[in-house]
């Protein structure tokens, strides 16, 4: 398959971060005031990974760290079974195995072939909620989900849905 590039929200994060950090530090030589705040960064930092994880249990992700494992999972399609901090999960592979201690930030949504597979919406409106695959835009790695809830269809990035193995309420 295409390998997608990260989720623009991530670059832009990036970015933003190293050079806030940066003005703070050319600052921090010029007012007493920013040094303060300059050594009360590490908090910032935490702030931004309790930023909640879009990694949820029963979600079928991939796996892109090539660290984790010497590698031996990476690309490998694995199911979350419990999200124990916003950076780490426990998964399970297709064999069973389980996995832990994953980190979720070196996680990808899949997106199910067949349509009318469930997937679970992990960003934007609607994120938590269940939803029908009903066609699939590849070009433009979008795809077009129906809610279970209330049948509407929408609109959502790749990035923000992921297959969703878990049980599933008939909803009629």
């Amino acid at each position: 398959g295409k390998h997608r590039s990260p989720s623009p929200n991530a670059m832009v994060d990036d970015g933003s971060e190293s050079r806030k950090r940066k003005s703070e530090k050319e600052s921090s030589k010029t007012s007493a005031k920013y040094s303060r705040s300059a050594s009360r960064s590490p908090e910032v930092k935490k702030a931004k990974s309790s930023r909640r994880t879009w990694v949820r249990p029963d979600l079928k992700v991939r796996c892109i760290d090539k660290k984790y494992k010497d590698g031996r999972y990476y690309n490998e399609k694995v199911v979350v079974i419990d999200v124990v901090t916003n950076d780490s999960c426990d998964c399970k592979t297709e064999e069973g195995k389980i996995l832990q201690d994953m980190r979720t930030d070196k996680l990808e949504t899949v997106i199910p072939r067949e349509m009318h597979s469930v997937v679970q919406i992990v960003g934007g409106d609607y994120s938590g909620e269940l939803a029908q695959l009903v066609d699939k835009d590849k070009n433009k790695y979008r795809a077009y989900v129906r809610l279970l809830t209330s049948q509407k269809v929408v609109t959502k990035d790749y990035e923000d849905i992921c297959s969703y193995t878990g049980r599933v309420e008939e909803y009629d």
